[in-house]
């Protein structure tokens, strides 16, 4: 009976040394997990909450004046080639709005040099105005057309509804200087871009690169 007992006692006191070793490396593990994670924060600092939402506006109205150009070229495609001067006049517009639709695909990626250096282009006054003109001049496009296909029309319709909402958002944000606060936003963006890599650096020179924790070694209860 006592060798029983003996017995239980020293499971018992095996188990809670098992049990307090196994909560002190877990202990461990995750206080460097918080620290891999801190460190990675500041090795790769993310945009401000509002600077996200300004980047996806500016996908989204990339997007919008992709779809919107798509739906042009799907209406030149459908339609007969134009034999009369006003139909001329309507393909040329299209064909315009396809170029613009491509510039403005560009101006949303801030891609090359002459569109990050066009004022027209890159303030949100004008490029609001320029939207919404290319959205009115769609949907005008789009009524006066001849084609039989009501899904086409109605796909052009909608997008240049969207992208005159896009316009008009520009428009309106530009008019309240949003557009400082962004620069302001990507300017506090690369600053610390740029200590985070001299944080890098210097962690790399000293070798205070925290590594992954790795699991625990198992224990067994005998």
């Amino acid at each position: 009976m006592n060798s029983n007992s003996g017995n239980e006692d020293e499971a018992l006191n095996k188990w809670e040394i098992y049990a307090s070793t196994r909560d002190d490396k877990i202990s461990a593990s995750q206080v460097q997990a918080d620290s891999i994670d801190n460190q990675q924060a500041e090795f790769n600092p993310s945009r401000r909450f509002v600077h996200k939402i300004f980047v996806s506006y500016n996908a989204f109205a990339g997007i919008c004046a992709g779809l919107l150009g798509l739906g042009q070229i799907l209406g030149m495609a459908i339609e007969d080639l134009p034999d009369e001067v006003n139909e001329a006049v309507r393909y040329s517009l299209s064909v315009y709005l396809i170029i613009m639709c491509g510039l403005a695909v560009l101006t949303e990626l801030e891609w090359f040099s002459f569109i990050i250096k066009s004022k027209l282009l890159t303030n949100w006054v004008s490029r609001g105005l320029v939207y919404i003109f290319m959205a009115l001049l769609s949907i005008d496009q789009a009524t006066l057309s001849e084609t039989t296909s009501q899904r086409e029309l109605h796909f052009i319709i909608n997008v240049s509804y969207v992208f005159t909402a896009v316009g008009v958002g520009y428009f309106g944000m530009g008019c309240l200087c949003m557009q400082l606060w962004l620069n302001k936003l990507r300017e506090d963006h690369q600053i610390r871009l740029k200590g985070s890599n001299l944080k890098k650096k210097d962690a790399n020179r000293n070798n205070a690169i925290i590594q992954n924790p790795g699991k625990f070694d198992s224990m067994e209860i005998t």
